[in-house]
């Protein structure tokens, strides 16, 4: 097992990741250590990691198994699975295992290298070359996807040195239809003013796509999604999400644990207030849309210029109820239902977002005029199949009226 990594952001060593060693009282059964670099905290001009790193400096950072900022960039579940047996990890290989393993592909500007001792001291060891067709890439979520690098047209799996500038997500063996449906949502948002990220629909076959072994969609339909934390000219944009930023274990995240839009507005609030209305904009595509899985990783900020934070473009857009699924991920006004979602409910979120309860009425009223505009003059040509139409349309019945 690994013992240290070090940690780097736009290729600046941050820290170092510490194995501390075996805990039977830890819930992971592994305790690590995070511990900031001297130069890092003396630079005035520092890129930023996370924010969470930002609110814990100077102090070292101890957690069961690798701390959650860190978890929240690892694939999960199916996904894991791919990527450690690609780079031959077995199940009982650490997380501090995986992330250095895969650490040249993380999200945003992060990288993770294996340190080792020389001379007394630590040096980043060199990296070990990885063959052609190895998926070695840092994705979280529940849904299958796989990083990708454009070369020449087709898509294939980033080489040595270098990370993957899309993402391909699958069809979901639970959910039918499930990459039409996010285009189709995230076509809708873009044309009812919320700034989200370019996706398209193609076919594995008519974009050359490897697929990693085992996976085997049925109707070889793919989601490509451009990251928008990869620039142009193949450099990296960092990122985290809201699930980074306030350190919610992935238990949390999948729902045995809630949060609100609340607590999430009073944080866009105080670190992207330029960003403020463009947040209530998605807020309420998000209601008028049935999104039910806006949950904390599903929101993010950019960070554009390596220390200040924005707003990411949104993504995982997604009009759960056609899917049968029926509430908010997190509470709006105390309550998870969408029927509920009223203004009159919304004094707390007011209140987070330091704005009048009128202005935040009147701006909300904007979003969903624009966005129910937009669904009634073009919700036949935005991608949803007729039923999942009669879904969405049902749902929009059962929002109450703001007048």
């Amino acid at each position: 097992m690994i013992q240290v990594a070090f940690v780097y952001v736009h290729e600046v060593l941050v820290g170092h990741l510490e194995f501390l060693g075996f805990d039977a009282n830890a819930s992971s059964g592994y305790d690590h250590l995070f511990v900031f670099d001297g130069a890092w905290l003396k630079d005035g001009q520092r890129p930023i990691l996370g924010q969470q790193f930002e609110d814990s400096r100077p102090r070292p950072i101890r957690a069961s198994g690798v701390p959650n900022w860190f978890a929240h960039i690892l694939p999960t579940r199916t996904v894991r699975r791919i990527v450690a047996g690609s780079v031959v990890l077995d199940d009982e290989s650490s997380d501090l295992d995986l992330l250095v393993a895969i650490g040249n592909d993380l999200p945003g500007a992060v990288t993770v290298q294996r340190a080792m001792s020389v001379d007394g001291g630590m040096v980043a060891a060199r990296r070990p070359e990885v063959p052609p067709g190895t998926f070695a890439f840092g994705l979280h979520g529940m849904q299958m996807k796989v990083s990708y690098r454009r070369d020449a047209g087709a898509f294939v799996c980033p080489v040595y040195g270098e990370a993957g500038d899309f993402i391909a997500k699958f069809e979901d063996s639970k959910f039918d239809r499930m990459p039409e449906v996010e285009h189709a949502t995230t076509l809708w948002a873009r044309r009812s003013g919320v700034e989200t990220h370019r996706v398209r629909i193609s076919s594995i076959r008519d974009e050359g796509i490897v697929l990693p072994e085992g996976v085997k969609p049925r109707n070889g339909v793919v989601l490509l999604a451009e990251r928008f934390d990869r620039s142009d000219g193949g450099g990296r944009v960092h990122v985290e999400d809201f699930g980074q930023i306030i350190g919610c274990s992935l238990d949390y995240e999948l729902g045995l644990g809630y949060g609100s839009y609340e607590e999430m507005a009073r944080l866009v609030a105080r670190l992207c207030p330029e960003d403020v209305t463009q947040w209530i904009r998605r807020l309420i595509f998000m209601l008028v849309c049935g999104n039910a899985d806006a949950h904390w990783k599903n929101w993010g900020v950019i960070y554009a210029d390596r220390r200040h934070p924005r707003l990411s473009p949104a993504y995982d857009l997604v009009s759960c109820v056609v899917f049968g699924d029926d509430e908010m991920a997190l509470t709006l006004g105390g309550s998870r239902r969408f029927e509920d979602a009223k203004p009159a409910r919304w004094d707390k979120l007011a209140r987070a977002l330091e704005m009048s309860h009128a202005e935040l009425a009147r701006l909300a009223r904007e979003a969903r005029e624009r966005a129910e505009a937009v669904w009634s003059q073009e919700r036949g040509a935005l991608g949803f199949d007729a039923r999942e139409v009669a879904m969405i349309e049902r749902h929009l019945q059962r929002l109450p009226s703001w007048v």
